[in-house]
């Protein structure tokens, strides 16, 4: 029924028809079930309804709860989700009808034609990690498997006097694929379909712990005396590297330049997804005077930062401070907000820094620094700082801002300093202009 009564325009589909996914999860299951029906795209008789699924429950005694989650999907991608709450009555009572609440997914809410078949499905929202065969995992030790990246990376990108050198690189590339050869093993341990999934969607909430499956690694674990592989220099032609030995360690063995891993955010603002292509116009960007004390490079990283902007994109503000930046916000209305800023611990509360003094912490983070009511919800790149991993009781950064209204947030696991720091902005940036509407 969800999806009964959606305008589905016909120049989204090359085809009349599209099968469409049905998920049903609940408590009164061993695992989820799910069912496919074929949709009919009828451009000149939208409200008639297409089709329809059937699921057989059998619920517990009277008064009890009966909760259902229903997620429907085209090719694994969410479109409409949503919950339904009934009280068991026995006998039944005239008039009493269940509770019926739409969930909002950040996505297209109807089948596009960029939408890619999605191999694997993995749903992170919960305390477990649980693919759509009911199979989990417990993630309650996510934070030591968070602890395992950040600390290597930071020991090498973090310090104030990071090499750019080879050598460096290389160690740091070997021990980061040595962890995520376990990480490898633990994930597809549990779900054997990730072995030869070429694409996989982690369903999460604004909440939800930063799961990096983009470093797990295929093949051996490298030696601590391995070698560059060849496709540093030149990527691979298929995309994948297959010399995975352990006297080789190659970025195109990890599962992020390899496979398309997306997210898809339930319970987050509604974005203006429908064309499946990025707004990035206006823009708005700020940057923390920290990231200019770790290098003496020209230009400087925050400059670096203005003019990569001001080259790729069309309507840019920058501003000095979080003052400036609300204000931008109100008046530009930005799809892209970017802030090389600098996250630590301040008066015992989490706080980012950006300008030459200019705090904000998370206790004051409202929607005002997000967006306005009646704009899209922005893509936010917060780069600096551990600003995807470093957290207190109340959670992270950027399970704050999506919260309160970004659309998604690019944020990072490790400490990034000097040059470091703005290399990842200029090439998130570049990026996301690569891929934006024209």
């Amino acid at each position: 029924e969800l999806a009964l009564g959606v305008n589905f325009p016909d120049t989204h589909l090359p085809v009349p028809q599209a099968t469409l996914g049905v998920t049903v999860t609940s408590e009164l299951f061993d695992k989820p079930q799910r069912r496919e029906i074929s949709l009919a795209l009828q451009p000149t008789r939208r409200q008639v309804p297409s089709s329809y699924a059937m699921f057989d429950v059998r619920t517990g005694v009277a008064s009890t709860l009966a909760q259902f989650e229903i997620i429907v999907d085209y090719q694994n991608h969410p479109l409409q989700a949503a919950s339904l709450v009934a009280e068991v009555r026995d006998p039944s009572v005239l008039d009493h009808a269940p509770q019926f609440n739409p969930i909002e997914v950040a996505a297209p809410n109807e089948p596009i034609t960029t939408m890619q078949p999605i191999d694997a499905v993995l749903d992170a929202r919960g305390a477990s990690l649980v693919d759509q065969h009911g199979n989990g995992l417990d993630l309650s030790g996510i934070g030591a498997i968070l602890d395992a990246f950040e600390t290597e990376a930071s020991r090498v990108l973090g310090a104030v006097d990071a090499p750019n050198d080879w050598t460096a690189s290389r160690e740091l590339l070997i021990t980061l694929a040595r962890r995520g050869r376990e990480f490898a093993r633990l994930l597809v341990g549990t779900f054997g379909e990730l072995k030869s999934a070429s694409s996989i969607d982690l369903r999460v909430s604004p909440g939800s712990r930063v799961l990096p499956v983009e470093l797990a690694y295929d093949g051996a674990a490298p030696n601590k005396s391995a070698e560059l592989c060849d496709h540093v220099v030149s990527g691979p032609p298929d995309g994948r590297c297959g010399n995975v030995a352990k006297k080789i360690v190659c970025p195109y063995a990890f599962w992020g330049p390899t496979r398309r891993i997306s997210r898809s955010v339930f319970d987050g603002a509604p974005a203006d997804l429908s064309t499946g292509q990025l707004r990035v116009s206006p823009v708005v960007v700020v940057s923390s005077s920290i990231a200019d004390e770790a290098t003496s490079s020209t230009p400087l990283p925050t400059k670096r930062v203005a003019e990569c902007a001001d080259e790729l994109f069309v309507d840019v503000t920058h501003v000095p401070n979080w003052t400036k930046w609300k204000g931008a916000i109100r008046s530009k209305k930005p799809t892209l907000l970017v802030a090389l800023c600098h996250t630590e611990i301040r008066d015992r509360e989490l706080a980012m820094h950006v300008g030459k003094n200019s705090f904000l912490s998370k206790a004051d983070l409202t929607d005002a620094y997000v967006r306005c009511k009646d704009s899209p919800a922005p893509l936010i790149v917060l780069v600096g700082c551990s600003t995807a991993k470093l957290d207190d009781a109340f959670g992270t950064f950027p399970a704050a801002l999506a919260t309160e209204g970004a659309g998604a947030v690019v944020a990072m696991l490790s400490r990034v300093t000097g040059d470091h720091g703005a290399n990842a902005v200029v090439r998130v940036l570049e990026s996301l202009a690569s891929n934006a509407e024209s």
